[in-house]
């Protein structure tokens, strides 16, 4: 299939960079998002409209050869109206649902053979503090959806604060895991094209500041 139009839901940064570097390409880029004052616009044809509104996602995929997520928490019913117009949708709508919740992501990577602390979900506060009890001494609390950018995250040290975290996280399902100690974060991306063919980009180093990405080195330092 020849791509020539992209369509992206969601236009924040991502996005933005998305198209900038699609160009050189020779690559077109439409999005769509709820906020008309998301930063892709400055760049391509940008559709202002709930994610939900099915009529209007749809007449914004069939503008498109291909479509995809500037970001994970795109909800599900705007990857269903992408699919009821038959325009393919890069990642597809379950990898989406996946990547949206911690605890099924967490599952999916331990299903893989991937090592990962196992996913403890926490569904009201006395969950809570029976996890921090069974985890140790510092146990990491997350909401299972919509937190980013260090939002949606508290570290606890005892099982009272682990009650306070769940209400003062908005008393909504989380994550419960153990506060892992490392020396670095390094982060690699991998790509698999439609026809099968899979690429990996070169390590990348990442320095964070109160739960935020400020800095990135690639290639990573030995």
């Amino acid at each position: 299939m020849s791509v020539r139009t992209i369509g992206v839901l969601g236009a924040g940064q991502l996005g933005r960079l998305l198209a900038l570097a699609g160009y050189p390409l020779g690559l077109r880029f439409e999005f769509l998002s709820d906020r008309p004052d998301d930063c892709a616009a400055h760049v391509a044809p940008h559709t202002v409209a709930s994610y939900e509104h099915a009529e209007a996602v749809a007449a914004f995929a069939r503008r498109c050869d291909v479509v995809t997520y500037e970001f994970e928490n795109v909800p599900i019913a705007a990857a269903e109206a992408v699919l009821a117009t038959g325009v393919p949708l890069r990642p597809n709508e379950s990898i989406l649902e996946t990547a949206q919740d911690r605890v099924r992501e967490k599952s999916a990577l331990a299903a893989a053979r991937i090592e990962v602390s196992a996913p403890r979900p926490v569904i009201e506060a006395e969950d809570a503090r029976r996890a921090f009890e069974e985890l140790g001494r510092r146990v990491v609390f997350k909401t299972r959806r919509d937190g980013y950018d260090g939002k949606g995250q508290r570290v606890v040290s005892s099982a009272d604060e682990a009650a306070r975290a769940y209400d003062e996280l908005g008393g909504v399902e989380l994550n419960a895991e153990p506060f892992v100690e490392f020396d670095r974060e390094l982060s690699s991306i991998a790509v698999r094209g439609a026809d099968g063919d899979v690429r990996f980009y070169p390590l990348t180093e990442n320095h964070h500041e109160r739960g935020i990405l400020r800095r990135s080195i690639s290639p990573a330092p030995n």
